[in-house]
């Protein structure tokens, strides 16, 4: 439930400090020589008392002045990110920052390979590769004494690219599925320097206490078979450039309820402690906007209760006149901090409610990207899209395609599809002829294997000399590459069952889907330009 924007509260500390505020007032103003009479003495009450008690966005006036004025300097804010420093924890080497108050390392988590994502309306998806959020409650609790500021698992990335034609239409015909084409997942763990004073006395420096507080949650992710990696500095650098790059560029400007970073603009909100749900969570991947990031804060109550806190950051092309759902609070005033609370070093936003994770409870954050649309299961009741990713963050992926014209209706959805998500993609073809009217700035169709090409992140492999030998993170091989390794088990196997029917398969799972097609998208496959061939 959105909270009210307007409150008061009248706590016993705060009415002493409105009535001194008021003697010493009207003290002042006999001292100048005016008449205070009753409604001078009135007005002045009204004044200081609204000031002090009344609260809008949960803020009172005074304190939104001191947040005004803040956001005028937001430089400031951006440059008190300290640079990370290396640690080395045997084979693995975590950035460390550092402040006079809290040490930060991030983690990328990668979870499982290849996993699926079920839809089945606005705010249901269903994966297996999710967050497990009872490792990060544990590991809020450290040995030594070590204090965890807190955890935040943030997800950072879109649901199409950023870019015309193909996209939105794709965007469109997926409806309300909550859907990420590209979403990376990281893990920024605060060590709570003041408090763990006792426990750094024992460690050699506060760097080498944070990296281990790392190099332990690492280890117990990866006992729960989830993948994932502490970053390096250059990293950390990277990924503090990916989520706070204007800010700390100096183009950003706050304007109040967003920050418009030259042509962008970025809202950040904040979820009440009763909506921090998984539906609701996934519905940040329904949202028509450019792009979006999730912070999801734990940290443990004083009482050893998890606590649950939740921001999302938007981006969009339009400055922001409402919220994306009626759920959000809006956070006028403080968007520049709000805006850098997902970012590692950066400070946090203060205050809002927590919601308390009951025994067993859990919250399904999603890990890494959705991917694209590959078919849907057909259920007597509805039909429930399935998306699945492509490439894989750690290592390069191999594709095969069994048994599927090369000209098939539904490799060219599987490519162009790819291409709407953000992926810019190679096709090395002996007849490009197959290809014709397969035309989008992202997809490259090369009929030489010696063409210069640019860097793609999905080579697709379609002539029968094999050629070229390359490397990208992920390699399509057709039924026509002959370069294809004999014997090698592919990442993802894509095998034509029927006109409708498709067969896919990984090395932990296979599945039959009906394949997914839409008039809508009918244009842009170019089946109407392709040019006969002769067999």
């Amino acid at each position: 439930m959105r909270a009210r924007a307007v409150t008061a509260a009248a706590p016993a500390a705060t009415v002493v400090i409105v009535e001194l505020v008021v003697m010493a007032l009207l003290a002042a103003l006999t001292m100048t020589g005016l008449a205070v009479g009753w409604p001078v003495i009135a007005a002045v009450i009204v004044v200081v008392a609204s000031a002090a008690l009344v609260r809008f966005h949960g803020h009172t006036a005074a304190r939104r002045a001191l947040l005004w004025l803040r956001e005028r300097r937001s430089d400031d804010v951006a440059s008190q990110i300290p640079l990370p420093v290396d640690v080395r924890r045997g084979d693995l080497v975590v950035g460390v920052q550092r402040d006079a108050d809290t040490a930060t390392a991030v983690i990328e988590v990668y979870g499982k390979r290849y996993e699926p994502t079920v839809t089945s309306g606005r705010r249901r998806a269903i994966t297996r590769n999710t967050v497990p959020l009872g490792v990060i409650a544990e590991q809020l609790v450290q040995p030594g004494p070590l204090v965890v500021a807190g955890i935040d698992i943030i997800s950072s990335g879109s649901r199409v690219g950023r870019a015309h034609g193909y996209p939105p239409v794709y965007s469109a015909v997926l409806q309300e599925q909550p859907a990420a084409g590209q979403r990376s997942t990281y893990a920024i763990v605060r060590l709570d320097i003041a408090r763990s004073i006792q426990g750094l006395a024992l460690r050699d420096t506060v760097e080498n206490a944070t990296a281990a507080v790392a190099e332990r949650l690492v280890c117990a992710l990866r006992q729960q078979g989830c993948r994932a990696a502490p970053l390096a500095s250059a990293s950390v650098l990277d990924v503090i450039d990916e989520l706070a790059g204007p800010v700390l560029t100096g183009r950003a400007r706050a304007r109040g309820r967003y920050v418009d970073n030259d042509g962008s603009y970025w809202a950040t909100y904040r979820y009440s402690p009763e909506d921090i749900t998984t539906d609701n969570l996934n519905d940040v991947w329904s949202w028509r906007v450019e792009a979006a990031v999730t912070t999801i804060t734990l940290n443990r109550t004083d009482d050893n209760a998890v606590a649950v806190r939740a921001l999302v950051r938007t981006q969009t092309s339009q400055v922001p006149q409402l919220a994306p759902t009626v759920y959000l609070n809006p956070l006028p005033g403080q968007q520049i901090r709000a805006a850098l609370s997902c970012v590692p070093g950066a400070a946090r936003l203060t205050g809002g409610g927590a919601h308390l994770l009951d025994a067993g409870e859990t919250v399904q954050i999603p890990i890494g990207p959705t991917g694209i649309l590959v078919g849907a299961i057909d259920d007597p009741d509805q039909r429930r899209p399935v998306l699945l990713p492509l490439t894989d963050p750690e290592h390069n992926t191999r594709i095969r395609v069994c048994d599927l014209e090369p000209d098939s209706v539904y490799l060219r959805q599987l490519v162009i599809r790819a291409a709407a998500v953000g992926h810019t993609i190679t096709i090395y073809t002996d007849r490009p002829q197959r290809w014709a009217g397969l035309v989008d700035p992202a997809i490259e169709i090369l009929q030489s294997p010696t063409a210069t090409t640019t860097t793609p992140t999905i080579v697709v492999k379609d002539r029968a000399d094999g050629q070229p030998r390359t490397s990208a993170p992920t390699i399509v091989s057709l039924p026509t590459d002959s370069s294809y390794p004999t014997g090698l088990k592919p990442d993802i196997e894509f095998t034509q069952l029927a006109d409708d029917e498709v067969l896919i398969s990984t090395t932990a799972w296979d599945t039959a889907l009906t394949i997914a097609s839409f008039p809508d998208e009918t244009n842009y496959l170019g089946l109407d330009d392709r040019q006969p061939i002769r067999r």
